[in-house]
């Protein structure tokens, strides 16, 4: 049984090892998080993979949830369901992620905030400018006031090695 000690639980199955992976140099989380609390990833549907890269590669893209759906042969609800499922949020929320993540990759690279916008697919800088606001609590143009650098990582090489084991790129 774990106890509890102030904020800190105690008496992990694996405490040992969790303890030597993090006395490592560089701690890997993923590997830390997988001995924590057991495997975290499954293979994700391979219909909802093709989906995400049909986002990706085709970020401005005007394509709805009904012709992504199609595209799997799925009918709109149950696609809606189950991209919802398969990734842990709502298809609209994830392809306004990957715009505001196009837009900032832009604005680093030093595009000003309107074209970055357009070429996300924004409607209108309006429309950009009240998502970021909702999505962060500032506008955009105050965070760039701060003088704050925009740094954006690729996704870790295990996310990428799963999605690949699910369907074919």
């Amino acid at each position: 049984m774990a106890l509890q000690q102030e904020l800190f639980w105690t008496d992990h199955r694996d405490e040992a090892a969790l303890v030597r992976l993090c006395r490592g140099p560089v701690p890997d989380g993923d590997a830390i998080a997988t001995l924590a609390t057991g495997p975290r990833h499954r293979d994700v549907d391979p219909r909802i993979v093709r989906t995400v890269r049909r986002i990706h590669t085709d970020v401005s893209g005007r394509r709805n949830a009904t012709d992504l759906a199609r595209a799997e042969h799925l009918s709109t609800s149950h696609f809606l369901r189950l991209f919802g499922r398969e990734t842990g949020t709502s298809f609209r929320r994830y392809r306004l992620w990957v715009r505001m993540l196009h837009v900032a990759r832009s604005f680093s690279e030093g595009t000003d905030f309107t074209s970055a916008a357009m070429s996300a697919g924004f409607a209108s800088p309006s429309h950009f400018s009240d998502s970021f606001l909702r999505m962060f609590g500032l506008t955009a143009t105050a965070l760039a006031a701060t003088g704050a650098d925009v740094v954006l990582e690729d996704a870790p090489a295990a996310y990428d090695n799963r999605d690949a084991s699910s369907s074919a790129r």
